[in-house]
């Protein structure tokens, strides 16, 4: 996956008026400081050791182009004396070997209730597991710090991301270990979803929910999903909806039929999760997301996330008899021997 900084400079105008334009970019920490009116183009980074491709473009909005694919200006016929095309004057960097997480998220994060309580923008960047970033984040409505604790404002954060899941932590306010609110969940395709908790001294939250985080500027840059396989599949969160099994796609066009099979992680303790087995029909994707409605005695269940390769990661809400909840769920591609 590439990440790709959208930094436009029209070269025609720099030469005109040799003027020199430093922009910052709004993705992770990649910017253009100047575009001399002899055509060198300097960019920093706050990786050190990356690897790069400068694109060209004939207009702001692209299409974007790599510099080995000029055949339209190394070969040129002509039938009129009167030629016009499109040549390179608008130019962004891409940084090429980029970490999965790297990039700037749309952050929305919601309480229990489904209430919409923070938003903001997160910037991550790093070469490895471990990664740092910034953070721009206000309350929504009468919100506050005493209400969702200290992750509001601008400053720093910090994570981890890797393991045998595309799992990932952030902390929102890093260099306090017994009063932060951290992000945990897992990074699909251009999507950080899971849950997030304030907690202070104890491991008991003072307050929780769930979040989604989209990276930017990162549109259609994803396959559609191939959900046809048999995928295994468990919830992590709470720990009243424990539960695991295995979702099998049979079709991969609208409406997506297959089954599932659920049972609780231990036996001997209650769920609320839907258990058993059955089928569905009426599953649906909307470009990498993937929707599903299984029936419920007195109520309904259903699953919705982000699909990307080999993970399928969101939600699953219920209702019924013990009132609604909502919980975190992936599911991994089983790969057949």
């Amino acid at each position: 996956m590439t990440l790709e900084k959208k930094v436009l400079m029209k070269y025609f105008w720099l030469l005109l008026f040799g003027g020199v334009i430093a922009l910052t970019t709004v993705a992770a920490e990649l910017v253009i400081t100047s575009f001399n009116p002899n055509g060198e183009l300097t960019w920093t980074n706050s990786v050190s050791n990356a690897t790069y491709r400068v694109e060209w473009a004939g207009s702001a909005t692209g299409p974007w182009t790599n510099f080995d694919a000029l055949t339209n200006l190394t070969l040129l016929s002509a039938t009129n004396n009167s030629v016009t095309l499109k040549v390179p004057m608008f130019y962004r960097v891409v940084w090429s070997d980029a970490p999965a997480y790297a990039g700037t998220y749309e952050l929305r994060e919601y309480d229990l209730e489904g209430s919409l309580v923070v938003t903001g923008r997160l910037y991550l960047s790093g070469t490895g597991a471990s990664f740092r970033g910034t953070k721009d984040l206000r309350p929504v409505g009468n919100y506050s710090t005493n209400d969702i604790g200290p992750q509001l404002g601008a400053g720093t954060v910090g994570g981890a991301f890797g393991g045998s899941y595309p799992y990932m932590t952030l902390g929102l306010d890093p260099g306090f270990n017994d009063n932060n609110v951290n992000l945990s969940g897992y990074l699909v395709g251009n999507t950080y979803l899971g849950s997030w908790a304030w907690t202070m001294f104890t491991a008991i939250p003072l307050a929780q929910g769930t979040f989604t985080a989209t990276k930017l500027n990162e549109a259609g840059s994803l396959t559609p999903p191939d959900p046809v396989a048999t995928w295994d599949y468990e919830v992590v969160w709470p720990a009243a909806l424990l539960a695991k099994g295995q979702l099998t796609f049979a079709t991969g066009t609208n409406p997506v039929a297959g089954s599932w099979l659920f049972n609780p992680w231990d036996s001997s303790l209650p769920t609320e999760h839907l258990l058993g087995q059955g089928s569905f029909t009426n599953a649906i994707i909307s470009g990498n997301s993937i929707s599903i409605s299984l029936p419920s005695a007195g109520g309904t269940f259903t699953l919705a996330g982000q699909m990307s390769g080999e993970f399928y990661a969101g939600f699953c809400e219920w209702t019924g008899v013990a009132g609604p909840g909502k919980g975190r769920f992936i599911a991994k591609r089983r790969i057949s021997p």
